[in-house]
Parts: structure tokens; sequence; C-alpha cells
């Protein structure tokens, strides 16, 4: 019986939201703007009540940026859109945008219909778009359990400690941070955020987050650099220089440090490439895990901690 109530409900809310979306469509494509009352109902088949809701639902709407509301007047006989707030123009998402999208509308259960045109009004021409599943974006181990809850800080600009682990952390440990906002960079979600004490930009992977707590602080103003983990890499971390087998096989690691992958003259196809990493025993594993196709060329220390590493892992 609850659960029946819970999805009626659900479904009305689906079922106004995209009459919301329809009547803004009709207003935005009216060359004036305009639409007459009687032609609204027959679009979005409501009656005077049904209108009345839709009209509520868009008059609590407004841009979180500027604060700018939409605007309907309403006269005896007609709808007309105020300003621009309202105008529904052709926005489009980046890939990175439209994949959160999609993972959005999934585990939100949106209405099909409603659903196809948001993602032909904003998806990138071609972009192939996430079959519905049970998996919401909360649930996904690619965004973790935190995503709804950091996105929220960020926007209203509320300061938070996280538990958080590093690749080269044993166990995690707390952060105090400003969160900035989240982006995503080769199938990884990452926190862009502010460390409190660390004074500092830093770039937490949301999959490693295991905890996020509100403080009663508000963030502060930072100066956003929002450069890319390979930039955070380059800047802030170890280099090491390695072999590959080729460059297919060193390309499709797929890491965020790997830069400057040449051909090894007169030793075709395999590459020598440099790699930032911030966590020694991370490289280490993904040598041995390869199995002898990574070398190590440079520093000649690393070399010899795998060699100490491999030892103690066969004896242990």
């Amino acid at each position: 019986m609850n659960s029946g109530g819970r999805s009626s409900k659900a479904s009305g809310a689906n079922l106004r939201i995209a009459r919301t979306i329809d009547l803004l469509s009709l207003l935005s494509s009216s060359r004036k703007a305009a639409v007459a009352i009687e032609d609204a109902k027959r679009a979005l088949e409501v009656d005077d009540a049904g209108l009345e809701e839709v009209l509520d639902l868009i008059d609590g709407l407004s841009d979180e940026e500027t604060g700018a509301r939409i605007a309907i007047m309403r006269t005896e006989d007609d709808l007309a859109l105020i300003g621009d707030a309202g105008k529904l123009g052709p926005y489009r998402l980046s890939l990175d945008e439209a994949a959160v999208l999609t993972h959005i509308l999934d585990s939100v259960r949106f209405d099909r219909a409603a659903r196809e045109r948001v993602e032909r009004a904003l998806l990138p021409p071609g972009a192939a778009t996430a079959p519905e599943t049970d998996q919401g974006i909360g649930d996904g181990v690619r965004y973790g359990p935190y995503y709804g809850l950091l996105t929220e800080a960020a926007r209203v600009g509320i300061r938070c400690r996280i538990r958080y682990r590093s690749a080269g952390e044993a166990a995690p440990s707390w952060r105090l941070v400003d969160p900035g906002q989240i982006t995503t960079e080769q199938g990884v979600a990452y926190l862009i955020a502010w460390d409190v004490e660390a004074d500092g930009e830093r770039r937490y992977r949301l999959d490693r987050i295991g905890e996020v707590t509100e403080t009663d602080d508000s963030v502060v103003h930072h100066a956003w650099t929002g450069e890319s983990t390979a930039a955070s890499l380059r800047v802030s971390g170890k280099e090491a220089v390695l072999v590959f087998p080729s460059r297919v096989d060193a390309e499709r690691r797929r890491w965020a440090g790997l830069h400057d992958v040449q051909e090894i003259p007169h030793d075709e196809p395999r590459v020598r490439a440099t790699l930032s990493y911030t966590s020694e025993s991370w490289l280490l594993n993904q040598v041995l895990a390869a199995g002898g196709d990574i070398e190590i060329i440079e520093p000649e220390g690393l070399r010899d901690r795998l060699r100490s590493y491999g030892q103690r892992l066969i004896i242990g």
C-alpha cells in the first residue's frame, strides 16, 4: 500500500514536471512568447486546476546563479512569458555532463517520454544515452554514495568534513574542505575542493570518500584553478621514467599522470614515457601486475625498491 502510494506521488510529480517543460516549450517557440490559455490546456491535456498547478510550479523556479525568476503574465485569455529566464534555448551539455544527466534520470525514475525530450534537447548530437537500470547515481562505484550531498554542499556553500583514503594511504583520514565542483575524467568522478588545513586546492576521487559530514560553517572564497588531474600530478607528484612494449600498451592504461610517450630509436615498437604519480606503492603494484611488460628506467632508487618490494611479497 505504502509503496504504491509513493509510486503514485512520484508519477504525479513527473507528470507536472513534464507539463511544465511542455508549457515553457510552447511559450519559447511562439513568436510572441505567448499562447492562448485554451490552447495551452489542450496541449497539456489539463483542466483549469491542472494549469494552475503547472503555473504554481513555474512560479517557484529561478536561476540558481543569477536568481532570475521565470515570470508568466496571465490575462483573461492568454499566457505570456516575460523576460528570458524561462526561455528554452539550444543549450548542449558536454559529454561528461551528459553522462551525469543520464545517471540522474535513471536514479529518479523520470517519466520516459519527458526523459527523452530532455535528452534530445540537451545531449550532444549523436551522444549515446545510458540504459535505465536499478542502480542510481548514489549507488555506483563511479560516483560513490555522497555525490548528491557534496553537490548540494558546493551549491549552497557549506564547509564539510570528508573521510578520505588516498592511493598511498593504508587507512582513511578526515579532511576539512570547502567543496567547489564535481568533474569527471577518464571514467572517474572527482570532487574539486579546498583543503582548509593544507590551504590548497585538492582533488578527491568520489569512490574513495567514505563519509561526509556538514559543518556549521560556510565556505570562503577561493581562487580556483580547476586544473586537471594530470596537471595536478605534474605539479605535486613524483616522476618515473618507464618503458612499455608499445604505444598502444602505454595508452590503454589511461593513467592520468602518463605523458611524453616517445618511441625508442632502434627499438620499435617499445616506447619510453614519463609518469607523474603520488603513491609509490600503487606504481610498484602496477609494474608487478604487468608481469615484466613495464620496466622502470629512472629513478634508480625506485628500481631498487621495486626489487625489495617484490622479494618481500614472495617471502611474505
